[in-house]
């Protein structure tokens, strides 16, 4: 079991567990992914050795085998027996075919590989199933991860595939930065002797030699279909829904990779660079560092960046950033379209005029002169928000002052008031008004209790009349009320009599 250090393994699986079912996952189809994925752990530690005096291959030991069955839920036996034996078709028959322990690793591997891989797609389309919606969406972000540049001591396959990319990848950087269309070179050259060295290819970073040993035995893990056929009646759903759907895979279907490159719009491209061969921190070589430079291909896309026209902006955003360069070359109170604009302000500027070019929708600027114009912007901003901060700080120590005259005028006051106040606080005539001046506030307050008793009387006078008032009403609905009485008695006698003098006749 491998450890990495800093890691919890048990937390990771908890965070994928819920990750999981924020993503809508069953129980179901989160174990069976877990059994599929033990039993592709366990495939790895299945062991086969070789018969005496034949080449047909056996099983040695079945506890990897049997664990790898019960999670994938097929039998032991049939998988055991299809890895060693499979049914392969001759003509119109099927035959038993022995295997030696190479192929049988090999078919172990294609086995385990192609279960991953129907799983991680199955995985990805329920997470997008999941995510989907129906609204429209105009713009997506695709990101591009290769490895850079490779060379090694020892150059095989694997690095002529992503040695080919990068050429690729340089071609369409060449197209898009200089416009300036060139098809991957390969120049073979006759390698020095070496074991180490098949032949050499001449690309645009240098000379990699390769080796061309095992290219043949590359990829031949066919899928063995005896054990395709048993996973198809497995017990596990995942499983079986995948198996259905499993099948030889085939060569050469891959997106072109220039057909995305020249369909969407590519930004930067970043490199991860090593600074030294032992990782230690504060330690660079130099000559490490400029090797990968030029290995990866920075130093060749610097040259073509620097030789045609890397950046690009359109005209009205051109007309927006920069016209604070220049505020007068382009009038204010008249219409002006955003190219001509663009023209104007830009032949006004003290810029060299040979490095920027004007197309169709955009302007295009050689390298540096973008920078030289974000400077020159940064420096009228400068002044400006200078201008701007003195204003608004003279604005403010403007009132502050206003407020510092107010206080003073105002304690200039207080001191008078005081000063006067000391010089009479003693004066016979002042000492005679303060022991006046309660009294006078006594005599206010007596005469407003009289006011305040002649408005009660008043008030208990028109109560005791609307009380009289009140008393005389009831009396008189009391004997409306009886008048009412008498006269439904007399109503009803007078109905009864009239009811007896219509008698029958």
């Amino acid at each position: 079991m491998t450890n990495v250090e800093n890691m919890d393994d048990g937390g990771e699986l908890m965070a994928t567990d819920h990750a999981m079912d924020i993503l809508g996952f069953t129980p179901d189809e989160k174990y069976d992914c877990y059994k599929i994925v033990g039993a592709i752990m366990h495939f790895g530690n299945m062991k086969f050795k070789q018969k005496q005096r034949e080449e047909q291959a056996e099983a040695d030991g079945t506890e990897s085998a049997d664990k790898a069955s019960y999670l994938m839920g097929v039998s032991s036996a049939d998988l055991i027996k299809g890895l060693l034996h499979p049914r392969v078709k001759v003509g119109n028959e099927y035959v038993v075919k022995g295997q030696s322990v190479e192929q049988v690793n090999y078919s172990v591997g294609a086995l385990a590989k192609a279960t991953y891989d129907r799983m991680l797609k199955w995985l990805v389309g329920c997470i997008n199933k999941t995510l989907y919606t129906s609204l429209p969406r105009q713009f997506f972000i695709g990101v591009l991860d290769i490895a850079g540049f490779e060379i090694f001591d020892l150059n095989s396959f694997e690095q002529l595939c992503i040695n080919f990319t990068n050429e690729k990848l340089n071609s369409y950087r060449q197209q898009l930065e200089s416009q300036d269309v060139r098809q991957p070179h390969w120049n073979f050259q006759k390698p020095r002797p070496d074991k180490k060295r098949n032949f050499e290819l001449m690309h645009y970073t240098g000379v990699v030699p390769y080796n061309i040993i095992g290219w043949l035995d590359k990829n031949k893990d066919p899928l063995n279909e005896t054990v395709v056929v048993r996973f198809q009646k497995s017990s596990n759903m995942l499983a079986l829904t995948q198996t259905k759907r499993l099948e030889a895979r085939r060569r050469g279907r891959r997106l072109p990779l220039s057909r995305p490159c020249h369909s969407y719009r590519s930004h930067t491209l970043s490199v991860a660079l090593s600074p030294t061969r032992p990782r230690r921190p504060g330690i660079m070589d130099s000559f490490m560092v400029l090797h990968q430079l030029r290995r990866n291909g920075v130093l060749e896309g610097i040259r073509i960046c620097r030789k045609g026209f890397p950046n690009r902006i359109i005209y009205a955003e051109v007309k927006q950033r920069y016209h604070i360069l220049k505020p007068h070359a382009i009038p204010d109170d008249t219409f002006v379209d955003s190219r001509k604009a663009t023209e104007k302000l830009l032949w006004s500027l003290d810029v060299d005029h040979n490095q920027y070019k004007f197309g169709q929708t955009k302007v295009f600027f050689k390298a540096g002169l973008l920078g030289l114009l974000e400077e020159m912007r940064d420096e009228c901003l400068a002044k400006v928000l200078t201008l701007l901060q003195a204003v608004s700080r003279g604005k403010i120590m403007r009132m502050e002052l206003q407020n510092m005259m107010t206080r003073k005028e105002a304690l200039m006051i207080i001191q008078w008031n005081i000063r006067a106040f000391n010089v009479v606080k003693h004066w016979p005539w002042m000492k005679l008004f303060f022991k006046i001046k309660p009294l006078l506030k006594s005599a206010a307050t007596e005469k407003e209790m009289a006011t305040l008793k002649e408005e009660v009387a008043g008030l208990k006078e028109a109560l005791e009349n609307s009380e009289v008032k009140r008393k005389e009403l009831e009396e008189k609905q009391v004997s409306l009320i009886q008048e009412k009485n008498d006269l439904s008695l007399q109503l009803q006698a007078e109905q009864e009599n009239l009811g007896g003098r219509r008698g029958p006749l």
